[in-house]
């Protein structure tokens, strides 16, 4: 018999407003990528992103999570079209942001040679030959892209799960009252609203809005749900260290996520749950485990040692 774990509140239950709970996890932020021009991360150096490039010099990689605000959305960036004409054949070191898995193509359209990244990389085999860069890491998963202007124009923000507070906190701090267009791709969907937490007025979004005064949103949203279903697994109690994005159902042992290690098989010991989602968690591969060997999940468990699964989950469904 399947062992269910169910610490749905009354007020989620009820869809009222998600209010901020003690042992909560963090907000998880996307990845980018960024590269330089000179061997040993030095020279200029700029973010493959959409909207804008950042030269600068001798940035150490452990520098660029605190210098760089805008990340990439996950997909794929050629660098010799539009701004970025001027940085084809010029890489020589590179280095990942927010847990970017990555590979770098010799070609673009994501042709040719190509280097996998997933931290830093003083001297890439690729010197003064990278055209494209792919990211790896949430390539497949639902994501949500919120943008400055209609027609998903201007300044952006990419969000993975959610973000109560886009004043302060998480991958969208600083962004309140600012976006007019909101992107969702690979099947996410998202509630936004005007106050933080997820109060005031809401609206649900299942698909792409273009312009958001046509729903009397623009310029006013203060924080962002995710409501499609998706679980979050890290590697440490209290949702620390290494952290893989679960979107589907999925064998850990092959699994990246947003995780720079390999996977993160037999070694999650904390996880969050979101989009009411009802999680199976597996000791063992292919699912369909009972007894103490499978146990469901429906809400955050900040040390799964509580519930005898702690470095034992190798499959995880999603319902």
């Amino acid at each position: 018999m399947i062992t269910v774990l169910t610490l749905l509140s009354a007020a989620q239950a009820q869809g009222v407003p998600y209010q901020w709970r003690a042992g909560d996890p963090p907000e998880v932020n996307p990845h980018g990528v960024v590269l330089w021009e000179h061997p040993n991360f030095t020279g200029d150096w700029w973010l493959a992103n959409d909207e804008s490039n950042f030269p600068n010099s001798t940035v150490a990689p452990n520098d660029v999570g605190t210098i760089v605000e805008l990340l990439t959305p996950v997909g794929w960036i050629n660098l010799i079209r539009g701004e970025y004409l001027l940085y084809n054949d010029t890489a020589s070191s590179a280095a990942t942001v927010g847990g970017a898995i990555a590979n770098i193509y010799e070609h673009y359209d994501n042709k040719g040679a190509y280097q996998f990244i997933r931290d830093s990389s003083a001297h890439m085999p690729l010197d003064d030959k990278a055209s494209s860069v792919k990211f790896l890491g949430n390539e497949d998963h639902p994501y949500i892209v919120l943008y400055e202007h209609t027609y998903y124009n201007g300044d952006f923000r990419v969000l993975l799960t959610n973000d109560l507070d886009l004043r302060y906190y998480g991958a969208a701090a600083g962004f309140d009252d600012t976006m007019t267009s909101i992107k969702l791709v690979n099947g996410a969907k998202a509630r936004i609203c005007k106050d933080w937490g997820g109060y005031g007025h809401c609206v649900d979004v299942n698909e792409s809005i273009p312009d958001l005064r046509t729903v009397g949103m623009d310029d006013t949203v203060t924080s962002v749900l995710a409501t499609h279903p998706h679980a979050l697994l890290w590697e440490h109690p209290n949702y620390t260290g290494n952290v893989v994005l679960v979107t589907e159902d999925t064998d850990l042992r092959g699994a990246r996520g947003l995780s720079p290690i390999n996977d993160i098989n037999d070694r999650a010991t904390s996880m969050a749950v979101f989009g009411g989602a009802s999680v199976t968690i597996n000791k063992n591969s292919a699912g369909g485990n009972t007894g103490t060997d499978s146990v469901v999940v429906t809400d955050h468990v900040p040390d799964l040692r509580t519930i005898g699964m702690d470095d034992t989950i190798t499959y995880v469904e999603i319902d």
